[in-house]
């Protein structure tokens, strides 16, 4: 309304200046503003202080472009309306343009909402959404954590189907009733069996379908497949008894460190002293009949020497003196075996052993006084006849 009385007032104005003559005539575009007279603004607050009926003092900031544009107007220029905002007055009154809008409007948006439906869709997995499934389930007596609803199944290796339901089995504490949801053109065997695989280091699990033979004949839908156990499976079951066998070995093993420990403590360490001591008195006297028999052949080896070109049969005897030698030689290291094993045996034999090394012991003094007395003896049978002196 104050737009209106601004407009007659000015169109008032504008008629008492031509009816005058001394209207002036319009600035020119870019005047400077030193000229007052020119100056739209002048005319435009030219009586900005006289009271108008009706009206306000002063416009309102968001109307000065349109009053300045209405004084710079000139009288034969046409009108120019300003585009009208919309309003939901109109949207109520149902305008042909208002409704072209709304509807372009609500098609874009629900197609953008199935764009999005579809993308999020592609990007989630639900490529079996479009498919007819068939459900078939697994009865897993164990445990099924790592499997979740989602989860893939597989047919030897290839991708088919999810995990439709996890449930337990209505039977009771029977296991885990494990519902499979696979594309209707899927066949699986009879005799197959289904395994829980690990996907990676996760810990989560698939359902991989395997060992089937097209001869069985196609499983109807909604039967049961029989589980199959997987070598972690029976590791995992045997694991207890493993730890029971170790267990009851190692109650085993020390048992049998106690009583070996009781033994030890049992044995007669006095007894053993005296068995290796007369071991000890055996070695001596073994000892000593060797280095008697080595002076024998040191003095006897002079004579040898001398007679050993002369004749075949002494060199066949003292061949057969050294064999025997060698063979007591051999018996002592066998006496000495004995000894060990005496130590480590009965007393009884022990005391056997030392007699009889006593006793070889005692032959070879004999036979070393003997060769003493009488060194021909190693090469003649008899001794030779004493010569009378003249």
């Amino acid at each position: 309304m104050g737009s209106a009385l601004r407009r007659a007032h000015v169109g008032a104005r504008s008629r008492r200046g031509r009816a005058g003559g001394s209207a002036a005539a319009p600035p020119a575009r870019g005047a400077g503003h030193g000229n007052r007279r020119g100056d739209p603004r002048r005319r435009e607050r030219a009586d900005h202080r006289r009271p108008r009926r009706g009206g306000r003092g002063r416009p309102r900031p968001r109307d000065r472009d349109g009053a300045r544009a209405r004084a710079l107007r000139r009288p034969g220029d046409p009108r120019v309306l300003r585009p009208r905002a919309f309003t939901l007055a109109d949207l109520r009154r149902g305008n042909m343009a208002t409704r072209g809008q709304a509807l372009k409007l609500g098609i874009f948006l629900i197609g953008s909402l199935v764009a999005l439906a579809l993308l999020l869709g592609a990007f989630a997995g639900f490529e079996d959404f479009w498919r007819r499934t068939e459900r078939y389930y697994v009865l897993v007596p164990g445990s099924v954590e790592g499997l979740e609803v989602g989860s893939t199944v597989k047919i030897r290796g290839v991708r088919v189907g999810r995990v439709g339901a996890l449930e337990l089995h209505p039977g009771g504490f029977a296991g885990v009733r494990v519902a499979l949801d696979v594309p209707q053109d899927t066949r699986i065997p009879r005799d197959a069996k289904a395994f829980l695989r690990f996907q990676g280091l996760t810990g989560l699990k698939l359902v991989d379908i395997d060992e089937g033979s097209p001869e069985a004949g196609p499983l109807p839908p909604g039967g049961y497949i029989e589980y199959g156990e997987t070598p972690i499976d029976a590791l995992t079951a045997r694991a207890g008894d493993i730890v029971e066998q170790v267990t009851h070995l190692l109650a085993s093993t020390d048992a049998l460190m106690t009583r070996l420990a009781a033994t030890a403590e049992e044995l007669e360490l006095e007894r053993l002293n005296t068995i290796l001591r007369r071991a000890d008195g055996a070695l001596d006297h073994l000892e000593q009949a060797s280095e008697q028999l080595a002076l024998t052949l040191r003095e006897t080896r002079a004579p040898l020497r001398e007679t050993v070109a002369r004749t075949d049969e002494a060199l066949v005897r003292a061949a057969e003196v050294l064999e025997n030698v060698n063979e007591t030689v051999e018996n002592l290291g066998e006496a000495s075996n004995d000894v060990r094993a005496l130590i480590q045996g009965s007393d009884q034999e022990l005391r056997t052993t030392v007699y009889n090394l006593r006793e070889a012991s005692q032959s070879f003094k004999e036979l070393g006084r003997e060769l003493r007395l009488n060194p021909s003896r190693l090469l003649f049978s008899r001794p030779p006849r004493e010569r009378e002196l003249p």
